[in-house]
């Protein structure tokens, strides 16, 4: 998530011959939300926030400070029911308190795994400075190994766009944590539709074996094969290690992921909504946070997990 190159058609013929074009499945049928009291296996769901606003032998809400760049503080409270949510099936997650609290939840297991589709409808107001996501996740702290991630998530107002709204897709790995990090990223136009309170527009990823493909509604927007990479887009010191970023923001294009940092392993699945510190990193990649530091909201009508 966090840092522009065009491929040729020559590189996007090697890269689509490289592994077969990935499967377009988006199946939602509720098929295995765990019932109260009863641990998720690993199985097909959907939860569509019903439950009180979300499923609690599902979801865990964290209550934690991951420190710079995020501006916030992730706080139980801040993630819940409409008030009527056993009639409105939409979870809100929402900063606020001068900017200073934000929500993120995450699976109790770490089952996720390709041959999967991720996804859910979901959108955020439109204040600069903040994201909302849904993705996965694990590393060294959370089950141990490198860490891998596969990301949707939402900038309302990114400045690369003059601070147009962008869906920001990305797949992470680092191996240690002083190892280098790589990204391979994506911003992509999807429109406005995101920053609109009354459009629930589903946003997912199909995770194969040797690929991920993003979809925003019907369409397919970007695709990342398990192949050799094109040159770097830029690279820049983070503490001891080096970042390398991969980038291309064409609707529709592809990158390739080096197969060694293609996510493989079990993962957990998480969303969050949260502002950055306005530190000149996140400032580039997210927008600035208003100094009036306004409450915003992010609202979740469902999120799925369908195993092929």
């Amino acid at each position: 998530m966090k840092k522009a190159i065009l491929l040729t058609s020559a590189l996007l013929f090697v890269a689509c011959n490289q592994a077969p074009a990935p499967e377009t499945f988006q199946k939602q049928a509720d098929s295995g939300t765990p019932a109260a009291g009863t641990s998720w296996n690993g199985s097909s769901f959907n939860d569509d926030f019903t439950h009180w606003g979300f499923n609690d032998s599902l979801w865990e809400r964290i209550n934690n400070n991951n420190g710079s760049p995020f501006g916030c503080t992730f706080n139980p409270n801040n993630a819940y029911p409409d008030a009527w949510a056993q009639a409105s099936g939409k979870l809100n997650m929402q900063i606020n308190t001068s900017g200073t609290r934000c929500a993120e939840m995450k699976t109790r297991q770490r089952l996720a795994a390709p041959r999967s589709t991720i996804g859910g409808s979901f959108n955020l107001d439109n204040v600069p400075g903040t994201l909302a996501s849904i993705f996965t996740f694990k590393r060294w702290d959370t089950g141990g190994g490198a860490w891998q991630e596969i990301d949707i998530e939402y900038i309302p107002s990114w400045p690369g766009a003059g601070n147009q709204p962008r869906l920001h897709v990305a797949v992470i790995y680092q191996a240690s944590p002083t190892s280098d990090k790589y990204i391979y990223e994506g911003f992509i136009n999807v429109g406005t539709g995101i920053v609109s309170s009354n459009n629930f527009t589903t946003s997912l990823f199909n995770w194969d074996t040797n690929s991920v493909q993003w979809k925003y509604g019907n369409n397919v927007i970007f695709t990342m094969y398990r192949g050799t990479p094109s040159a770097e887009s830029f690279s820049y010191q983070e503490g001891s290690y080096r970042v390398h970023v991969y980038r291309n923001n064409t609707y529709g294009g592809s990158l390739n992921v080096n197969s060694a940092h293609f996510p493989g392993d079990p993962t957990y699945i998480y969303m969050n909504y949260w502002r950055g510190d306005n530190s000149s990193g996140i400032s580039q990649f997210m927008g600035t946070y208003p100094g009036n530091n306004p409450t915003a909201t992010a609202r979740y009508t469902n999120l799925f997990y369908t195993r092929w």
